[in-house]
Order: C-alpha cells, then structure tokens, then sequence
C-alpha cells in the first residue's frame, strides 16, 4: 500500500474525489493527509490538514497534485521538498478506465519507451501523464519505412536527421520531412527544423531498450504479417479485421463513415472517444486485451 497526500482542495480535488476514494478503499493507497496553498480546513472528508513545510519525502510515497493550473508550480515545490519528479502525479489519471493504482505505478517506473507510427505513442503518453521516452512523437511514418526502423532501430537511431522537403496540410500549413538513412519521417506536428531536431536528440537520448514497446496500424493483412514477425515481446497491431496473429487487436466502430481513415478509429482510444482496451494493462504486459468489451473465445480472461 502506497502513502500518498493530496494537493489541492478545490474543483480538481471534489471532481476526482469518487476516483481516488475508490483507490483508497481497494487498499492500493492510503491518504495520509491534505495540503494546499492556504489551510482552509483543519481536516477534511477526514484526511488531516498536512502545512506543507512539514511534508517530508520519506514519510510519504506520492504526492497527488489535485490541481491541474497549478500542476508545475507543485512539481517545483516537491522537488525542492526531495521528492522525485514521477513521484508527483496529476490527480487525471484517476479517471483512466480501469486505472490500478499499482499498476500504474509499475508503469510509471518501468520507463518504457513506446514507438508507433502515427500520433498514437504522444496520445497516450499524453493521456497517462508520462514523460516521453521515445522520438516517434507527432509526427506520422509509411508503414513500409516504419517496419524497416524496427528491423534495426538502433542503428538507425544512432543516424543523423537530414532535412529532405516540406510537404503541406490540407488547410495549406507546412512541414518537414526528413530522412533518417533510406527512411522519410513526416513531423506533420512541426513548424522548423530547428524544433524537430531539438525534440529528436532530446527523445532519442531517453530511449529505453530494455523496455520497448511497439505499436502499429494498418488495414493491410500482409503488413500485419511483417509486423508479427518482428522479434520483439511486447507489440500490438490495431486492424479492422479478425486474424490468427496474437499481436492482432481488431478494432471496430459501429458509427464509422465510409470515408473516415481508420487511423482517426485507432487514435480516438487513448483520446478516450471510443473504449477497447485496458491501456495500462497493454503497455505493462505487451499482450493485446479486450478487457473492457465483450470478446470472444480466444481473448484472454
């Protein structure tokens, strides 16, 4: 069981109440106390008013920043208290689907780095509220070039970037492509160089091999097929269609237009549009799960 304190005595704190509560009662946590920026209350929903000059960072394990305005100001201030950075976590991730207090904190310290080829590695970063540990952030690669990184990702992460062409958005805005050896990355999320090569170094520096995690999408069932012959643990390949290959996670909407790119299906999972998977199950395990569906026979239970 894990000490915790919450920061934060406002609408953040009242709208995630429920969430943590639940944790609390499950015995993942125990609520050692509140703190804020000025003492309201002596004691609240009976969690003791902690004055933050007497927060000591081995007598609690996380710090619960029930505030999300405020999120880095608190950071800064825990740091200088002695706590690490991942040990301040924003109270949001509460609201996760099927969120586990425990599990998520073993994903939080197991520093994984995930790569996908499309938007779908910074989303769900993004949406669990972990630093990025991977290059592959907004930015988007052909499935043909994207394999062929995997096949020697470190080789070619150790390459330099070489800035090729600018391509356009459809409302006419522009950006880089470069090329990384015989490889296009398209960094449809950047305005200059300048940023993409500051962003690329900076994450490529933070890639954890000893826990690596792939993602990739395609309609295409050969692509699928290359893609599963990867040798890598932990991977998961989103398709439109049933198949045999147990890194194949079959994502379907029943309100898809014809015309609507099924990457848009994909990406609207960690931006919390649609509901499949347990996400912190995924990426702790490296197996694909139906948990919060009704699946078939051949889904683990």
């Amino acid at each position: 069981m894990y000490r915790v304190i919450i920061w934060g005595t406002g609408r953040d704190y009242n709208h995630y109440f429920n969430s943590i509560k639940l944790q609390e009662l499950s015995g993942k946590i125990q609520i050692t106390g509140i703190t804020g920026k000025e003492k309201l209350y002596d004691c609240l929903d009976g969690y003791k008013y902690i004055e933050r000059n007497l927060i000591k960072s081995y007598e609690t394990d996380y710090i619960i920043a029930a505030t999300g305005r405020y999120f880095d100001e608190i950071v800064t201030e825990c740091e200088n208290m002695g706590f690490d950075r991942e040990h301040v976590l924003p109270v949001r991730v509460f609201s996760l689907p099927c969120f586990d207090f425990e599990e998520y904190v073993k994903l939080l310290h197991s520093h994984i780095s995930i790569f996908a080829n499309d938007c779908w590695g910074g989303l769900t970063y993004h949406s669990l509220a972990m630093q990025f540990r991977s290059p592959l952030i907004n930015m988007f690669e052909l499935a043909d070039d994207y394999l062929r990184l995997l096949s020697d990702l470190k080789n070619y992460l150790a390459l330099s970037l070489k800035f090729d062409r600018w391509e356009y958005e459809k409302n006419g805005d522009p950006y880089p492509v470069c090329k990384l050896g015989d490889i296009d990355l398209f960094f449809n999320h950047y305005k200059s160089m300048e940023d993409v090569e500051a962003k690329w170094y900076d994450r490529v520096g933070r890639v954890n091999y000893n826990n690596l995690f792939f993602m990739m999408f395609t309609e295409n069932e050969e692509i699928l097929k290359k893609f599963a012959e990867l040798p890598y643990q932990k991977k998961v390949c989103f398709v439109p269609f049933e198949s045999k290959y147990e890194c194949a996670c079959t994502i379907r909407c029943a309100d898809r237009k014809p015309e609507e790119p099924f990457w848009r299906l994909v990406n609207g999972i960690p931006r919390g549009i649609y509901s499949d998977y347990d996400i912190i199950s995924l990426l702790n395990s490296g197996r694909v799960n139906h948990k919060r569906v009704l699946t078939d026979s051949r889904d683990e239970t």
